[in-house]
């Protein structure tokens, strides 16, 4: 016998032709010859026995059954001469002479198996040139040797919920499924099995991570599993709303903020709401909504206000700013352009501030009433003394410089309080020297050393100056 390399080579059986009756025989006797496991590749080798025939075999068909396919080209015999032919699932070997009487042949064929479980019938018809033919029915098993294929749809794999889920719900692709279990711990510890057609239900999931496991068998054992990992998170994120600076005069620059934290499932970037610079055109409290939801569906919100002063215009068409003497302690931010001023008060006395010009890095202002000119390049800070007692009282910061426009910051500094809606030095009374020289007199007229006196005196009145200037910050 001709041997041929092959998966599996499987002996389909021996075929007997006669004059009037041809007869097919199977090795043993059987009609079932083997088995092959599901969407494999084997060889299929058969005999036909015409040693006590007196007419040729002319053709021999197999018909194979419906799932198997043929592999093209693995067809072959030990004959002298046959013509091979294959229409879909019929293969053909014939000539004259194919099997010549008083002779036995071999003929062999690849091809892939079903890939369904079960029993199937392979049907070889043999015929000789009088027209005499024998049929065969070979029953050949194909095994389940496939896992089934399991997926959860519910809860999805990497989601997150805002309620708990206590349902598990899965799909599968399994001809012989047995039955289905559930395990919420990797499979330390397993639910009761149940028929493959339900799912589970009154499910237990907990706050934070979760992981679902289904697992599934088939009739002949074979095992799959699919798993869910998810998040519970049932917890509203945080919103947190910024606009800076608070207050602006019309037409300065607002810029609005907003970011979230979430414990749980984390914030979902794509939901929250941007950032913004809104329009500073109208007079007014304004609010901008800050609004977060994390990826399991939760949401919060939070307001952020700002205020926009209106500027009045002079009379030369450039706009003057009158801002409160409060909003100087906490560092009034403006943009001025050239000739543009700003109005203010401190201690009760009023004061004008003027741009007189912009160029490259700097910028030079005047300060009314006793004029003063200060030239202040970015980044610098100069300061000036406004009540003339001989303290700085009045800072000026330039921020920067764009658009034909200076960003400063106006700031009173020293101590300074709020009374009855206006700023005030807030400074401790002044010890008189002349009251303390005096009584240092009278005590020297009693009989005390004049060195002494004198001494006492230029210390006191050191002190003296020295705590009025100390009151006066």
């Amino acid at each position: 016998m001709r041997l041929v390399k092959s998966f599996c080579i499987l002996m389909l059986g021996m075929f007997f032709i006669g004059v009037a009756l041809a007869t097919v025989l199977v090795d043993g006797g059987g009609t079932t010859f083997s088995s092959v496991n599901e969407s494999s590749v084997s060889v299929y080798n058969f005999s036909v026995d015409n040693t006590q025939a007196t007419e040729n075999v002319s053709e021999v068909n197999v018909t194979l059954p419906s799932g198997f396919v043929f592999v093209s080209g693995s067809n072959d015999t030990d004959v002298a001469s046959s013509v091979f032919s294959n229409a879909s699932l019929v293969l053909s070997w014939s000539d004259s002479s194919l099997v010549e009487n008083g002779t036995l042949s071999y003929f062999w064929f690849n091809v892939t198996s079903s890939s369904t479980s079960g029993n199937y019938n392979i049907t070889i018809t043999v015929s000789n040139s009088t027209g005499i033919f024998e049929t065969q029915n070979l029953s050949i098993t194909v095994n389940d040797t496939v896992s089934p294929q399991v997926v959860i749809v519910y809860p999805a794999n990497a989601s997150s919920y805002a309620t708990s889920p206590t349902q598990l719900n899965f799909t599968y692709t399994e001809a012989n499924c047995d039955k289905v279990w559930f395990s919420n711990d990797s499979g330390v510890s397993n639910s009761t099995a149940q028929a493959c057609t339900s799912n589970f239900t009154s499910l237990v999931s907990f706050e934070g991570d979760n992981n679902w496991t289904v697992y599934m068998n088939d009739s002949t054992g074979n095992e799959n599993s699919s798993v869910a990992f998810f998040t519970v998170d049932t917890v509203n994120p945080v919103a947190s709303a910024a606009c800076s600076p608070s207050s602006v005069i019309s037409g300065g620059t607002i810029s609005c903020t907003c970011s979230g934290t979430d414990s749980g499932s984390g914030i979902n970037s794509a939901l929250t709401t941007a950032d913004s610079t809104p329009s500073t055109s109208s007079a007014g409290t304004f609010s901008y909504t800050c609004s977060v939801t994390d990826n399991a569906g939760n949401s919060h919100s939070e307001d952020a206000s700002y205020t926009v002063t209106s500027s009045s215009i002079s009379s030369g068409g450039s706009p003057t700013y009158r801002p409160s003497e409060s909003r100087f302690l906490e560092g009034y931010s403006v943009s001025l352009g050239r000739g543009f001023s700003v109005d203010f008060s401190l201690g009760g006395e009023s004061h004008s501030l003027v741009v007189d010009s912009i160029s490259g890095d700097s910028a030079t202002i005047t300060i009314s009433s006793d004029p003063i000119a200060l030239s202040v390049d970015v980044g610098d800070t100069e300061t000036v003394d406004l009540d003339l007692d001989g303290e700085d009282d009045f800072s000026v910061h330039l921020k920067s410089i764009g658009s034909s426009r200076a960003n400063f910051v106006f700031s009173f500094i020293g101590d300074f309080v709020i009374e009855d809606g206006e700023v005030v030095s807030e400074v401790e009374e002044t010890v008189s020297d002349e009251v303390v020289v005096s009584e240092v007199v009278e005590d020297a007229e009693k009989g005390g050393s004049l060195w002494t006196v004198i001494i006492i005196i230029g210390l006191i009145i050191f002190g003296i100056k020295v705590m009025n200037k100390r009151n006066r910050k």
